[in-house]
């Protein structure tokens, strides 16, 4: 289970440089950058009834906001 997690994280982690949300900037633009993300979280959580995203239309905005918040941290 350990190795399959280790394989797993590994995966997550190149998929999330191939996408951009990570490389060698500093710390402030990290933040700023997970801040930016929240505020799209709060913008789609206020889109009532919730819309679905416009790169992956079968998924809430919600959701893939949500998940890019947890790709930044």
């Amino acid at each position: 289970l350990n190795r399959l997690l280790i394989k797993f994280a590994k995966e997550i982690h190149q998929t999330s440089k191939d996408k951009g949300f990570y490389d060698n900037t500093n710390y402030n633009e990290k933040l700023l950058r997970l801040h930016g993300e929240v505020a799209e979280l709060a913008e789609a959580y206020n889109q009532k009834p919730f819309k679905t995203d416009k790169h992956l239309p079968d998924e809430f905005n919600l959701d893939v906001e949500l998940a890019d918040v947890i790709i930044r941290c």
